[in-house]
């Protein structure tokens, strides 16, 4: 958004606003950038008297727009994770996706609780998508597209006298006459300067109607039919004879190996029938007491009602972790199981987080998706534990149970969740091990797969008298509860 003493400029995704933006703050001298993709409901109190101008864009044309544009760019946009399930949709399911977003379908309910937990509460801080966890839950819109909800929520009413909107198809000009009629001074110096603009966040593809078929260019005709009539728009099917431009592949570009080994199932069984007895028994004797303290169900809102016992962690730095005094008093019915992975992987990689996570009773796991370059360079692997038949994960919408004695790799890139409907708590073994190829140099070379050998800790001298909240004199780190206080 761009305020200026004359009109106020809102950007909406991929409708040239940038080209616009910098337009108006070169030529302008009091144009102020408010906000990159705040809504017409921000604009300042001192400029609410003002037109606003904006752009509006031919729907078909704007998916796949913005479908390209994120694609480019990988797994950044919360809105794109989601709706093109962790990235591994292809373009019609994740434009299907998000023109009913709004809807009142199971899947679409999911999507917004996914992007309700992890955008942002305020503007600023969204990785472009412009959104936040207040304008999802906000999202109702079981006739109408997503996209005709956006240019609402991002310029007001269409009928507002306030509202001034070129047409992306002819730029320069509209926008150039809009600020005529408004009476500009600077008309003239913002129609020079648009001539000489490149375009910015452009996206490379041939005409849209090439990668629409009549299913999907039916449903955004329905959906956006609103916005369609009032801008006159029609679905323009050019004929070419080339083949059309392929729409950006996200795993062809250098953003790292594609999840599991190059497969995207929502599940990837990797080995059933492990004998897990040693490691249920040894953890069914931890007490309450024993499961407080890691502060990860505090850390992430789709975890609170779950408990942790973190046995290794790099902190997400992608490196060798740290390998706490609870994996050495676990190792021996944890190591097996860890073998059984590496086996699987090739022994190429490394181990980054290794943890035991303990759901409530009757609780469940929020529809979430897993963020940051580590969590995605990984494969996340669960090993359930303590389980029964009415506790149920979903993963891109694909639900089914886990039992013990099973070793799963889910694609924790897309949304997943989990319910547990039982009066007995869940706990799962979950495991993030690296692929040597995501690796840095150095770690390639030392080819680190097991966890070191590591000298038992000394115990705290037992004249000596440790508060539960004291650092553990062991040297851990950690307090003592949350160390030789828990083993003890």
């Amino acid at each position: 958004m761009i305020t200026t003493d004359q009109f106020t400029f809102i950007h909406v995704h991929k409708t040239g606003g940038r080209s616009l933006n910098s337009v108006i703050t070169q030529c302008m001298p009091n144009s102020k950038v408010v906000g990159y993709h705040y809504p017409h409901a921000l604009i300042p109190d001192t400029q609410q008297h003002l037109p606003v101008v904006g752009v509006v864009r031919n729907p078909w044309d704007w998916y796949v727009s913005w479908y390209a544009f994120n694609r480019k760019m990988g797994l950044r946009n919360p809105l794109f994770i989601v709706v093109s399930d962790g990235g591994k949709a292809d373009f019609k399911t994740t434009i299907q996706q998000l023109v009913k977003l709004g809807d009142d379908s199971a899947q679409s309910r999911a999507h917004r609780a996914a992007l309700a937990a992890v955008l942002p509460s305020e503007f600023g801080t969204d990785r472009g998508a412009g959104l936040t966890s207040a304008c999802i839950e906000g999202l109702r819109e079981p006739n109408r597209g997503y996209y005709s909800w956006l240019f609402d929520r991002m310029l007001g009413a269409a009928e507002s006298p306030h509202l001034h909107v070129a047409r992306f198809e002819n730029l320069q000009e509209d926008f150039i006459a809009i600020t005529r009629r408004l009476g500009v001074a600077e008309s003239a110096a913002m129609e020079a300067a648009l001539q000489a603009t490149e375009k910015k966040n452009s996206s490379s593809h041939s005409h849209y109607s090439c990668y629409f078929d009549s299913e999907l260019r039916e449903l955004i005709a329905e959906r956006e039919r609103g916005l369609i009539k009032t801008y006159g728009y029609s679905f323009e099917d050019v004929a070419s004879v080339d083949a059309p431009v392929p729409l950006p592949d996200f795993y062809s570009f250098d953003v790292g190996f594609r999840k599991l080994l190059g497969r995207a199932p929502n599940f990837l069984l990797l080995r059933s029938g492990v004998d897990i007895t040693a490691l249920r028994q040894k953890v069914e004797q931890l007490s309450v007491q024993d499961w407080e303290g890691s502060g990860r169900e505090q850390k992430f809102r789709a975890h609170r009602h779950t408990a942790s016992l973190i046995l290794a962690t790099d902190n997400f730095k992608h490196l060798p972790p740290t390998y706490s005094p609870l994996f050495d008093h676990f190792r021996h019915e944890v190591q097996p199981v860890l073998d059984t992975i590496a086996n699987y992987y090739g022994n190429q990689g490394m181990f980054l987080r290794v943890l035991l996570v303990k759901l409530t009773e009757g609780e469940d796991i929020d529809p979430h998706f897993d963020e940051g370059m580590s969590l995605l360079h990984s494969h996340r692997v669960h090993v359930p534990i303590i389980t029964n038949g009415q506790v149920m994960f979903c993963v891109g919408g694909e639900k089914r149970h886990l039992a013990a004695g099973e070793i799963w790799e889910i694609n924790n890139a897309t949304v997943h969740y989990v319910e547990n409907h039982s009066n007995h708590a869940r706990v799962h073994m979950i495991v993030d091990w690296a692929p040597k190829e995501t690796l840095t140099h150095r770690e390639r070379i030392a080819g680190v797969v097991k966890a070191p050998p590591m000298p038992q800790p000394s115990p705290p001298s037992r004249q000596t008298t440790v508060s539960r909240n004291d650092p553990c004199p062991c040297g851990s780190g950690q307090r003592y509860k949350n160390c030789h206080g828990k083993l003890t």
